[in-house]
C-alpha cells in the first residue's frame, strides 16, 4: 500500500523549508510506503531550490505546472501514478508526526467512506490582535477547524483543503479539481476543495472526519492586516454565489444596475456601521463590520457577474 502526499506551491519559500523539515519526523505506518509530490506553480523566488535541497532527505517528487492556479497544479499531480491514499495539504501546513498512521487506519477502518478530513489548528507566528478572533469567522479566514466538529461522518463541504485525503478510486472515476476557481493571483474565487468534495459527494462518495488527524496551519502576522482580511472576505463572498449556484439555490432578486436591491441597501448600512466603529475605536466592531461589508461586496459583485454570464448563455 502506498500513500501520496500532494500539494502545490507558488512562491512558498517563506514556509516551505519548515514544512518539508517537519515531514522528516513523519511515522510511516507498517506495510506502507509513502511519497511527497510537490507541484511548483510558477514560483519566481527560490522555492524550487529549496525543494530540490530535500531530495536526498525525503521521498519527494517535484513537478512544474506553468498554467497559473493551484487547481491546475493539483490536476498536474493527478497525472502521476499515485498511491491508494492521496493526502492533500498546503505549503504552509505542519503535520503531526502520526498524520500518515491516522489516515492509514481511517482508510482501513472506514471502507464505506472515500473522502476524509482532519483537524486544522493554528500556528500563530504572532498573537492575533484583540477582538479579531471573536469578530470574524476564523474557520473561513484562516482555514481552521470549527470547535464544534467531532469524529464521525460529515458533510463533504465541511472538510478543508489543508488536511484532506481521498481514495484513489475517486480520481480513477474521472473527478478533477475545477481550474476556474481556487488560488490564482490576487483576486480568485475561494472554495476549490469545497467544490471538488461536494461534486464527489454528489456522485455518491461519503465523507468522514477525524480529530486524530491533526495539522497546524501557519498564520502569518500580515494576515491580520486590514487589506488582507478585506480581500479574504471579498473572495469568500464571491464563493458563496458559486456555492449557491452549485446547490441550485441561487435566488433571483429585484435588481438595480444588475445588483440585488436588498444587497445594495445592506452594503450602505454596513458601511455606516464600519464608520461608526472607527469613530468609537471599537476593535471588535471594526473587524466584524469590515468583514461583513467586504463579504457582501464580494457577493454582490459575483452575483452581477454571474447574472451577466447567464444572460450571455
Amino acid at each position: 500500500m502506498k500513500i501520496s502526499i500532494v500539494f502545490a506551491t507558488h512562491n512558498g519559500s517563506y514556509t516551505i523549508d519548515r514544512i518539508l523539515a517537519s515531514y522528516k519526523s513523519l511515522v510511516c505506518p507498517p506495510n506502507f510506503s509513502w511519497e511527497i509530490i510537490v507541484v511548483d506553480n510558477n514560483s519566481t523566488d527560490n522555492t524550487w531550490e529549496i525543494l530540490e535541497s530535500f531530495k536526498k532527505e525525503l521521498p519527494i517528487k517535484l513537478l512544474k505546472e506553468p498554467k497559473a492556479g493551484k487547481n491546475s497544479a493539483l490536476n498536474k499531480a493527478l497525472h502521476e501514478p499515485l498511491g491508494d491514499i492521496i493526502i492533500f495539504t498546503d505549503d504552509d501546513v505542519l503535520p503531526h508526526e502520526n498524520w500518515l498512521v491516522v489516515y492509514a487506519k481511517l482508510f482501513e477502518e472506514q471502507p464505506e467512506f472515500d473522502l476524509f478530513g482532519g483537524r486544522i489548528i493554528p500556528y500563530w507566528e504572532a498573537a492575533p490582535p484583540n477582538g479579531l478572533l471573536e469578530a470574524i469567522p476564523v474557520h473561513v479566514a484562516f482555514a481552521l477547524t470549527s470547535e464544534s466538529e467531532k469524529t464521525g461522518p460529515i458533510k463533504a463541504g465541511k472538510i478543508y483543503g489543508p488536511n484532506m485525503a481521498v481514495r484513489k478510486k475517486v480520481f480513477t472515476q474521472g473527478l478533477r479539481f475545477n481550474e476556474m476557481i481556487g488560488p490564482s493571483g490576487k483576486n480568485y474565487i475561494m472554495g476549490s476543495e469545497t467544490d471538488f468534495l461536494q461534486r464527489a459527494e454528489q456522485k455518491g462518495h461519503k465523507a468522514y472526519f477525524s480529530l486524530s488527524s491533526t495539522v497546524q496551519h501557519i498564520i502569518r502576522p500580515w494576515q491580520y492586516e486590514k487589506k488582507w482580511l478585506q480581500n479574504r472576505a471579498f473572495k469568500f463572498g464571491r464563493a458563496i454565489v458559486h456555492d449557491q449556484k452549485r446547490h441550485k439555490n441561487l435566488a433571483e432578486h429585484a435588481l438595480v444596475f444588475g445588483y440585488p436591491r436588498w444587497g445594495l441597501s445592506k452594503l450602505i448600512q454596513l458601511y455606516l456601521q464600519v464608520c461608526l466603529a472607527c469613530l468609537r475605536n471599537d476593535s471588535f466592531k471594526k473587524y466584524q463590520k469590515n468583514w461583513q461589508y467586504n463579504m457582501n461586496k464580494g457577493f454582490l459583485t459575483e452575483y452581477k457577474k454571474m447574472g451577466n454570464a447567464l444572460e450571455d448563455e
